[in-house]
């Protein structure tokens, strides 16, 4: 049963980086982007900012709840009410605070302990 078990995690957890969003530019041009990529998503300025692995910033005029909504919801989580974060990327989690290669994404109160169980859950689904 164990093998099967992490067989089948390993297997979402695939299948959930492999999905991708299809979204419109600020510049009024569609892009594709694949979740793997994502490191977090930030909401500023009534634009939502994907910040990627390669270093790259994509501006986009949807709505962060509309992107929490596509995104694969096993590897991606809502940890205030401007941030929804990777938890593949998660390098360490502190209080109030995740680190995203070296970014500090804020993680309000409202969503500490979820926050925490959505980490380990993931943390030792990997392993």
């Amino acid at each position: 049963c164990c093998i099967r078990c992490s067989w089948e995690r390993a297997y979402i957890i695939c299948r959930s980086r492999r999905a991708s969003l299809m979204l419109k530019e600020a510049g009024g041009s569609f892009r594709r982007v694949y979740c793997r990529n994502i490191l977090y998503v930030e909401s500023a300025n009534r634009k939502v900012l994907l910040h990627l692995e390669n270093g790259e910033t994509i501006e986009s005029y949807a709505k962060l709840d509309e992107l929490e909504q596509q995104l694969p919801g096993r590897l991606f989580f809502r940890c205030h009410q401007s941030y929804i974060i990777s938890l593949y990327f998660v390098e360490k989690m502190d209080t109030g605070k995740f680190i995203v290669q070296s970014a500090e994404i804020p993680v309000s109160r409202k969503y500490q302990r979820a926050a925490r169980e959505m980490y380990y859950d993931y943390m030792f689904e990997k392993m």
